[in-house]
């Protein structure tokens, strides 16, 4: 979908929640993908492109700990008015508050580092999935809405097995 708002530069940080999101851009010669490991200095480069630029910059991390480390640049980015789309990913809500250390709560944003936080659910159905590309797109527009400033883009991965089969 960044396709359809210009969103050409992505700064990605290695991890393994994110990998499904890394897979579907790095081979794509639309986007310029940057991998940067460190997340403090991804989003200060990702600044850096918007402001050598003018273009809209997405980034994104694994779960756990890494949107912490997006803090101090997204505070930066809202200061300013840099449209960063901040694409973080988490476990299910079900491991937060868990004593899990790869599942802190993503959504907990000092509220002047980002414009706003959008939570996408795993697709599970039709209704789901409309959901998340809606508030996708609503995350996009909010970029560029009033003063320019970062969205956070929270994607909740299913990376484990779910259910199991007696069969």
């Amino acid at each position: 979908r960044d396709r359809e708002y210009n969103i050409h530069h992505i700064v990605l940080n290695p991890g393994g929640t994110n990998i499904p999101i890394v897979q579907a851009v790095q081979d794509d010669s639309y986007f310029h993908c940057y991998s940067v490991p460190d997340e403090r200095s991804a989003m200060y480069f990702a600044i850096g492109i918007y402001l050598q630029t003018g273009e809209l910059v997405a980034v994104s991390c694994t779960s756990a700990q890494a949107t912490r480390n997006y803090i101090p640049g997204l505070t930066e980015a809202f200061y300013k008015h840099a449209p960063i789309l901040a694409i973080t990913t988490s476990k299910l809500e079900r491991f937060q508050y868990q004593d899990y250390m790869q599942a802190p709560d993503q959504m907990s944003l000092p509220v002047d580092s980002v414009k706003r936080s959008f939570d996408l659910p795993p697709v599970t159905d039709d209704n789901t999935r409309m959901q998340c590309i809606n508030s996708a797109r609503e995350a996009m527009l909010e970029l560029t809405h009033r003063n320019p400033g970062p969205i956070q883009l929270n994607i909740r991965i299913v990376d484990c097995l779910l259910y199991t089969s007696d069969a």
